[in-house]
């Protein structure tokens, strides 16, 4: 998706949880499991990165929460955000 596409699917949204949701998808190379495994508190807002300690995945209809692909956690970065539109 190109930038525009992105932010129209963003804005297209019910509601400011998955507008951040999509951004956060969109631009931080976040796996799904990755990203709803994810909790606030994980985010460092100062240094603009997010720790990846858990994904979560369905197992026989559960969601079960563990560690991340092949055991791999890292740390992503994500942009500043630009309010000047």
């Amino acid at each position: 998706m190109t930038h525009g596409e992105v932010i129209q699917l963003a804005e297209a949204t019910r509601t400011s949880t998955y507008r951040t949701f999509i951004l956060v998808l969109s631009y931080c190379g976040l796996r799904w499991s990755e990203a709803i495994g994810m909790h606030l508190r994980d985010i460092n807002f100062e240094r603009q990165r997010i720790p990846v300690n858990r994904a979560s995945v369905e197992v026989e209809g559960r969601i079960v929460i563990g560690a991340p692909k092949n055991w791999e956690r890292r740390i992503v970065l994500f942009p500043s955000s630009s309010k000047s539109r």
